[in-house]
């Protein structure tokens, strides 16, 4: 998830006040680009996604991000392939990760029907839901 992603939050979702890329979920404070793409620091390009409640739920984020990107393929989105590649989900409360863990349920039940596949192959959803770490 990178910059092509944060755009697919701002132009679907109203009620979207800001988007930030950057890294999340690793082991190395503050890590700059090269480092991340060693795949030595753990760490997942994302995107931070600041909503107004009021205006879009929690539902509406994550159905935009199931649907931003190849959620079966795991260490890679298409040609960029690394570890920083993957596919993860992190929340900022239990409800969120309770949500998150559902609408993952959900979504791999709906991959699994015929006909419902956007990518090809049959794979389970590499796509892992933890808790959110400081932006850098």
């Amino acid at each position: 998830m990178g910059i092509g992603t944060e755009r697919v939050f701002h132009k679907r979702l109203p009620g979207v006040y800001t988007t930030a890329v950057g890294y999340t979920g690793g082991d190395t404070p503050n890590p700059t680009y090269k480092e991340v793409c060693t795949g030595l620091t753990n760490h997942n390009e994302v995107v931070l996604v600041v909503w107004d409640p009021a205006k879009l739920h929690f539902v509406d984020v994550m159905k935009a991000f199931w649907e931003s990107h190849d959620v079966t393929q795991g260490n890679g989105q298409g040609g960029d392939v690394g570890t920083q590649y993957r596919s993860g989900l992190y929340v900022n409360s239990e409800e969120q990760r309770v949500l998150a863990e559902a609408a993952k349920a959900a979504y791999q039940q709906y991959l699994d029907k015929p006909g419902n596949r956007q990518y090809c192959g049959a794979q389970p959803l590499g796509t892992t839901a933890a808790p959110s770490t400081v932006l850098p």
